[in-house]
């Protein structure tokens, strides 16, 4: 390291590291992890909670002790994390290709007393994902963290994950994956995006469907346990499970979402695409087509519950945003159709936005579901049709102006 880029020592839960100083990176009001000369990321720390909340719970369901592997670790917290605060953990490997992130992992993880749990190594993260099956050790839990798509090592990563084992996948290339560059998406998952009020859920959609199609490739099948999208990145953590006829049987999972434009109509349809009518049913209009991509559900909710119980041993400045996360996640796994935002409502019906619980008590008086979104504050997850959400939007924001 450069006298320009000097180690800080940082507390996350149960880790004591050191990290480059975030001057280097931080320029006005934004900040760049990738310009660091060794990756730290602190605002993904919401990540890392959920990272060690998931194999903390995957151990507990398995009654054992687990195999851990981040093949693109940075500076090591999310594996140093997991090794100190899961008790069900035996062995962690934490590689990178950046030689002086190599020396920092080795470095902290002396700092914090694992050397005999974790194995350091300097390597490329596809030419050691694709060494662990050859070497006959699959993981149990493997996090897959690259500062951009993480495409190029999917299927690596597919393989190298036990059967009834976790995966764990982020993409910080939203813009890609929410339909800003439509022919980036076309190029690295295969996908036409849309632009849409809840781009976040299609962007997640599409990456999962990647994902999914991509391990159905191998005769691997993919389950999500939990999967969100807070803004910057997106988020999958999934069980791959081995076996042709699954993976067969997941491929149903995988279909289209069809978005109206004019009467705010959104429908996920499984199925081909020559079979699918791309005119919206409710009002004719021809309507945008985005997919492949997931058209299933989001979440497992015993899963969620179970790490919703797990969650007691954060620290307590770190509880509040988790709990909130997975109950709001729990009430909303009954529906799976996409989520309505308040101001695209108000702009196509030329109103003033009513308040979200006005919205919500209406849905729910006349017998529809209607929950808060955990995608976005000002978003609510219905089962209602089209026209019942115009009338009582319209009722709510009359009722609001009185």
């Amino acid at each position: 390291m450069t006298s320009s880029s000097r180690l800080v020592r940082y507390r996350e839960g149960a880790a004591t590291f050191f990290a480059p100083s975030l001057e280097a990176a931080t320029r006005g009001k934004s900040f760049a992890p990738s310009k660091l000369p060794v990756f730290f990321n602190p605002a993904m720390k919401l990540s890392r909670d959920f990272a060690v909340l998931a194999v903390a719970t995957h151990g507990h369901h398995l009654g054992r002790r687990l195999k851990v592997c981040e093949p693109m670790a940075g500076c090591g917290v999310r594996g140093i994390r997991i090794a100190r605060e899961v008790t069900e953990v035996e062995e962690v490997v934490l590689a990178d290709l950046n030689p002086r992130a190599y020396e920092l992992i080795s470095r902290n993880v002396r700092l914090n007393g694992l050397e005999k749990m974790i194995k350091v190594k300097l390597a490329d993260a596809n030419a050691l994902l694709a060494a662990i099956p050859r070497d006959g050790g699959r993981c149990d839990y493997i996090d897959l963290d690259p500062a951009g798509s993480p495409a190029a090592f999917t299927e690596n990563a597919l393989r190298s994950t036990a059967s009834g084992g976790l995966l764990a996948v982020t993409a910080t290339d939203t813009a890609v994956l929410c339909g800003a560059r439509a022919e980036a998406c076309l190029k690295r998952y295969g996908a036409q995006p849309a632009r849409t009020p809840y781009s976040r859920e299609v962007g997640l959609r599409i990456l999962l469907g990647f994902v999914t199609i991509t391990a159905a490739r191998l005769d691997l099948a993919v389950n999500p346990m939990f999967c969100y999208a807070p803004g910057s990145y997106i988020r999958l953590i999934m069980q791959v499970t081995a076996g042709a006829k699954k993976a067969t049987r997941c491929l149903s999972d995988v279909g289209w979402l069809v978005h109206c434009n004019r009467c705010l109509e959104r429908q996920l349809v499984r199925g081909r695409f020559s079979s699918l009518d791309q005119r919206c049913p409710r009002c004719g209009a021809l309507a945008t087509v985005a997919g492949p991509l997931w058209v299933g559900g989001l979440w497992d909710q015993e899963f969620c519950g179970a790490m919703l119980k797990a969650s007691g041993s954060l620290p307590l400045e770190s509880r509040r945003e988790v709990e909130g996360l997975l109950e709001g996640v729990a009430a909303e796994t009954r529906t799976d159709r996409p989520y309505f935002v308040l101001p695209e409502l108000g702009r196509l019906l030329g109103v003033q936005i009513p308040k979200l619980g006005f919205v919500l008590g209406g849905l729910e008086d006349e017998g529809y579901v209607a929950q808060r979104s955990v995608f976005d504050r000002q978003a609510f997850r219905t089962d209602a049709p089209v026209e019942v959400i115009r009338s009582i939007f319209l009722h709510a924001a009359k009722g609001q102006k009185e």
